[in-house]
């Protein structure tokens, strides 16, 4: 038999994905082909630029309210505009229907790159009434979302798996939610720009 490479587990053993809590994923398209969205540059002549300051108060409601103050500055600014494609609407609605196929799942925030998507999932509490209710798992959310996507296209446009990262504390939440805001502006220097 030829010598065949053990591949790394990504997920944590003994971890249940359909615990109360948020999550960041990642997934790629298949081959990490350009195929949900182009960024673009919009100049924007305006007389104020918006800038993180620092010492801004985070807070954080249970839910997917951030809060952070921010510093106006004199001057104009060039941002990215993500433009999707007819997949990366698909995708998108598809996106928006997660919040329906569980009622304690919320997409909280997210974006979608030209060979990628990175959301934040979160999980909540079941009520005591919902208990014979299926439990939500990031498997199974993440299924649902591949699959309803691949049905539209008629075509499997994925990279198998997807990566997590289980968000520990409001300050991760935070990190992680500014990151997929800044994507976008970051994309040159993202890990999936070709």
């Amino acid at each position: 038999m030829p010598n065949v490479p053990n591949c790394k587990p990504i997920r944590y053993n003994n971890y249940d994905y359909s615990d109360c809590g948020g999550y960041f994923i990642t997934i790629c398209s298949k081959d990490n082909q350009h195929i949900f969205s182009r960024i673009t540059s919009n100049s924007m002549e305006r007389k104020s630029e918006i800038s993180f300051d620092g010492k801004s108060e985070i807070s954080f409601d249970g839910k997917s309210e951030i809060s952070a103050t921010v510093t106006m500055k004199e001057g104009g600014f060039t941002y990215p505009c993500v433009e999707l494609t007819e997949i990366g609407k698909i995708v998108e609605d598809t996106i928006i229907e997660i919040s329906n196929f569980q009622e304690n799942v919320e997409i909280s925030s997210y974006v979608i790159m030209p060979n990628h998507i990175h959301l934040i999932i979160l999980i909540y509490d079941f009520l005591k009434s919902e208990i014979s209710a299926k439990k939500p798992s990031i498997s199974n959310i993440i299924r649902f979302l591949k699959s309803s996507v691949t049905k539209k296209c008629g075509v499997s446009i994925w990279q198998k798996s997807y990566y997590d990262h289980i968000l520990r504390d409001e300050r991760d939440f935070y990190i992680h939610s500014i990151y997929i805001q800044n994507n976008p502006i970051n994309w040159v220097q993202d890990e999936y720009y070709p």
